[in-house]
């Protein structure tokens, strides 16, 4: 890593057992050993990486991590607990680790998380980032604040780190685990092997127990996945307790999927373990999270392209995931062009199936499960699939009732099993109703099958609506899609006010034209439609600027002239 201070370090390295991290996560399978024996430090491990401090025994040290300095102050102070001058860090956000000496009494002091009081004790089994790292998001580094010796724990630290439950040690006995043999998938694979960072840690840990419980491995298996690899930083933060709490974990997934996925009916309580019960929005407030939408429009309104736009942004707010685009009408040149366009270039996947081809027909069992054999092998969690379109996802007619039968799998596999997100892209048919539900081209099979229904109704040639035709899941507002030089920005609609416009449209004018320049009349009108000035507006502006109409003759077309 770029900055971090190897001869801090190798410092460093003669007071704590220090490891090689990634950011803020253990590099090292088996890295919470080093908290028990002191890792010997050669400066080659620690290149382009930063370093972590392995606390317990082997370093001498239990900390207190605080993350809400004021609100930490105010509650010891409450409490009544002393916090003794010791060493000092800080870490690359300007937060402090307060570093004590761990005792050499013969027992074992482990991790503490107190969310609700913002700190944490890092004791047997944690490790905090070490002075001379760089801190992922910030650039900045971490810091020695007071270069102290180690003051003894206080009494309160000792007692939080030490709730033991009796005769239970801190280790788990683990076995040898071959990753790549499980069977599950590399995006699962993925997140065992590298972690997620705090905030997104029990998302993460929820989905590996998911799979590895879909999956029929053994609770000793999982026990060891969580001992040797990263993902289980979380769980040795437990201390003494963690076999208790990730065996209750372990318990809530297999209530869920049992221990042999058979066929199970499932409680109310066991449902909501597994799906929220309130919405979440994965896109803006329209695309559900794990729900299907369609989204739908006339011909060559641009549905294919607001929906990539849609991906772009999914894509950019959620970095660990990844969306998948079936082309099910066979057109991946157009996906290719759209998709440079676009930019859309990493964590997005056109789904081509086994023999080389790109159109899926979901009436055939063989491709859905090509399509699940793509989501299970993502190396990333997927967030959502896009479907374009119903048309071409099956040989069924628009008319066909049996359509619904169809989404309804794709539903299962995308939303129940993968919980992404799910949009199918459909058309119109032709001639104009009222409600624009009734608008969907054939059966209404297709719009029962989804939770809510959007659609693109072109206000001008450069702009689009994109208006809520339906949804079971509550409001959902309308959004305005804009085109300007082949770039699509997608907002909330606002009323502009006429000052609003005039100030644009000015602006818009001295830009376009300079002095005594001449501009086609048809042309300047063709621009200010793309940058949703009104006709009305521009020539009030061009008589305000004292621009010039005229013409060379009858038949000749009409210029605008910038004055001189």
């Amino acid at each position: 890593m770029k900055g971090a201070d190897l001869q801090l370090f190798q410092e460093l390295s003669e007071i704590f057992s220090l490891i090689p991290l990634n950011g803020k996560t253990p590099i090292e399978e088996n890295w919470t050993q080093r908290c028990e024996k002191k890792r010997p430090f050669n400066p080659e491990d620690f290149k382009g990486k930063n370093a972590g401090i392995a606390c317990g025994p082997a370093s001498g040290s239990i900390v207190v991590d605080v993350d809400d300095t004021l609100r930490f102050n105010t509650m010891i102070e409450e409490k009544g607990w002393d916090l003794p001058y010791t060493r000092m860090h800080m870490t690359g956000a300007g937060k402090p680790h307060y570093l004590y000496r761990y005792p050499d009494n013969g027992k074992r002091y482990g991790c503490r998380s107190q969310k609700a009081l913002d700190f944490d004790i890092k004791g047997l089994g944690g490790q905090i980032v070490a002075p001379g790292s760089i801190h992922p998001d910030s650039g900045k580094p971490y810091t020695v604040r007071h270069d102290l010796p180690m003051a003894p724990a206080p009494v309160w630290v000792l007692n939080l780190a030490a709730q033991e439950e009796p005769g239970e040690p801190i280790n788990t006995p683990t076995e040898d685990v071959d990753l790549a043999s499980l069977p599950i998938g590399l995006a699962v694979k993925k997140l065992i092997r590298e972690g997620e960072p705090k905030g997104a840690r029990s998302e993460a840990i929820m989905s590996v127990l998911n799979s590895l419980a879909r999956a029929n491995v053994s609770d000793d298996t999982i026990f060891s996945v969580f001992e040797t690899y990263p993902i289980g930083q979380k769980y040795h933060e437990k201390g003494n307790a963690k076999r208790k709490w990730l065996q209750d974990q372990i318990n809530k997934v297999r209530a869920t999927y049992g221990d042999n996925k058979q066929s199970r009916g499932l409680t109310l309580t066991e449902l909501e373990q597994r799906f929220t019960v309130k919405t979440d929005w994965l896109w803006r407030q329209h695309i559900p999270q794990g729900q299907p939408t369609i989204l739908n429009g006339r011909e060559g309104v641009g549905k294919t392209s607001i929906m990539m736009v849609a991906a772009r942004e999914i894509i950019e707010e959620h970095p660990t995931g990844s969306v998948v685009w079936c082309a099910t009408e066979g057109k991946v040149l157009d996906c290719v062009n759209k998709m440079r366009i676009i930019g859309l270039t990493e964590r997005f996947y056109v789904a081509q199936k086994g023999d080389g081809t790109f159109k899926f027909n979901f009436q055939w069992q063989s491709d859905l499960k090509e399509l699940d054999t793509i989501l299970a092998n993502s190396e990333k969690p997927i967030l959502a699939v896009f479907v374009d379109s119903i048309r071409g996802m099956s040989l069924l007619g628009d008319n066909d009732d049996k359509i619904g039968g169809v989404m309804h799998r794709v539903n299962a596999l995308v939303c129940d099993k993968y919980r992404a997100s799910l949009v199918y892209i459909d058309h119109w048919g032709k001639g104009r109703k009222e409600d624009i539900l009734d608008r969907n081209v054939g059966t209404t099979a297709k719009t029962a099958a989804v939770s809510a229904v959007l659609s693109v109704i072109g206000k001008t040639k450069y702009t689009r609506e994109i208006k809520n035709a339906k949804s079971n899941i509550g409001e959902i507002p309308d959004l305005l899609s804009v085109q300007a030089a082949n770039q699509i920005t997608i907002r909330q609609p606002h009323e502009e006010t006429a000052e609003t416009m005039a100030t644009r449209a000015e602006a818009f004018l001295l830009e376009l034209g300079t002095t005594g320049d001449v501009r086609p009349a048809t042309e300047v009108y063709k621009l200010a439609e793309e940058q949703n000035i009104s006709p009305d507006v521009l020539k009030k502006t061009k008589l305000s600027l004292g621009i010039i109409r005229e013409r060379e003759g009858p038949s000749e077309p009409w210029m605008w002239r910038w004055p001189l």
